[in-house]
């Protein structure tokens, strides 16, 4: 009997309870937003929540070490930097409206902006990779050398597409961002009295016994015309193809020389198969340094004249596939430049002991083995053989020819994400 008492007692309380818990007003629980993927521009994208914006992030981290043998000087390298890729994509009317950033630094610098630019259907406003870059990797390693232009800077350009995957663009590019060096060679005047001495401060015309002041750099003048870029090419299954001309303006900001329009030409090919890949490219330049890359001058001046330096340049790989995580590239790349040397100048290279360069050239071969341990973590192992021949004149009849060789080593892993 007691314990019927106490079961009513107790279903009486919870009923009790229950009716109470009725009357008491309850908030409305929040919807939760999920994140939601973004196909439309492809793998790695989702909309940013309360937006039709779509965004990507990506990344990579890189740990270099090289040894290398410069001419019987043994040396070691290290090197780390980090990258991380911001794309964001939208959907208009007008074109896929989007904006892309890439910060990288390494060695215990700050991060720093390598790449931020707007596109707009075929609007690329920002900074870049120039238009003028053919954007096949030949060479590409720890430590590989393929002489050919890699240059990021500000352009506005624009692309028509047509079809067939061919492509036509024009490009308005920062030169200052395309400059190498500017030399000139200064005269210091002097000449023979009758009694044999010297008098400092007189002009003489072309003395033997002249002196120079060799290799000055001499800085650039006013950015007065930017680079003008062209490029037609195509994309399609099978690889890529790209014809490219620039136009590169050269002015001096000290020396009495007028200005002149230097000028670069290029094209480049890259097939691919199953397993397989071939690139090659060529670039040829007068007055425009990095568009091979900016070993040279782009000119030289002496004597109220200016000679444009020119040279050309070749870079050529092939890639394996040995297995599905193992791969093999072989690469090589040739160099030969002229620097701009004025006639006068070299004819009054005599006696003076002075020397200016007048020719360098240059070839590298290498290779590495590429192999992904898992995925987003591979491990780089590469060799090659760099030689350079650099050619001073110190008279219109002498010249001396300096070499140097270097053999390298170099180990990468890598972590991309």
């Amino acid at each position: 009997m007691m314990k019927t008492l106490l079961l009513a007692g107790a279903a009486g309380l919870a009923t009790v309870s229950l009716a109470q818990a009725a009357d008491v007003p309850m908030d409305k629980a929040e919807a939760v937003e999920y994140v939601k993927v973004c196909s439309e521009f492809g793998t790695g994208f989702f909309y940013i929540p309360g937006t039709d914006t779509c965004l990507k992030i990506g990344g990579r981290v890189r740990a270099d070490y090289e040894f290398y043998d410069d001419t019987g000087a043994d040396s070691t390298g290290f090197d780390s930097n980090a990258q991380l890729k911001f794309d964001a994509r939208t959907a208009t009317e007008l074109g896929t409206l989007r904006s892309y950033i890439e910060v990288a630094g390494g060695d215990g610098k700050s991060l720093g902006v390598d790449k931020a630019y707007i596109q707009l259907g075929g609007l690329t406003a920002g900074y870049a990779t120039s238009m003028f870059d053919s954007g096949i990797g030949v060479g590409d390693g720890v430590i590989g050398t393929a002489w050919a232009s890699d240059v990021t800077t500000n352009l506005l350009a624009y692309t028509a597409t047509f079809g067939g995957g061919f492509y036509a663009t024009l490009s308005i590019e920062d030169g200052v961002n395309r400059r190498s060096s500017l030399r000139s060679h200064v005269f210091v005047p002097s000449v023979a009295s009758s009694s044999g001495a010297t008098s400092p401060g007189v002009v003489p015309s072309r003395p033997s016994a002249a002196a120079f002041i060799s290799n000055s750099t001499t800085a650039y003048g006013g950015h007065d015309v930017p680079d003008f870029v062209a490029a037609i090419g195509m994309s399609q299954d099978w690889g890529s193809a790209k014809v490219m001309g620039a136009i590169h303006e050269v002015t001096y900001a000290t020396v009495d020389v007028d200005d002149e329009f230097g000028f670069a030409v290029g094209a480049a090919i890259e097939l691919k198969a199953a397993g397989f890949t071939f690139g090659l490219q060529g670039n040829y330049m007068e007055g425009a340094s990095s568009y091979i890359d900016d070993s040279a001058p782009d000119a030289v001046a002496y004597d109220g004249e200016s000679e444009m330096s020119n040279g050309y340049a070749i870079a050529s790989s092939v890639g394996f596939a040995i297995s599905p995580a193992l791969s093999a590239t072989l690469y090589g790349s040739y160099k030969n430049v002229d620097w701009g040397t004025p006639g006068d100048l070299i004819a009054d290279l005599t006696s003076t002991g002075e020397s200016v360069n007048t020719n360098a050239e240059s070839y590298a071969l290498g290779a590495h083995i590429d192999y992904t341990i898992t995925p987003g973590l591979t491990v780089q192992l590469e060799g090659a053989y760099v030689s350079t021949d650099v050619e001073a004149a110190t008279s219109s009849s002498t010249s001396t020819t300096t070499s140097t060789d270097s053999t390298k080593f170099g180990i990468r892993l890598e972590r991309t994400f």
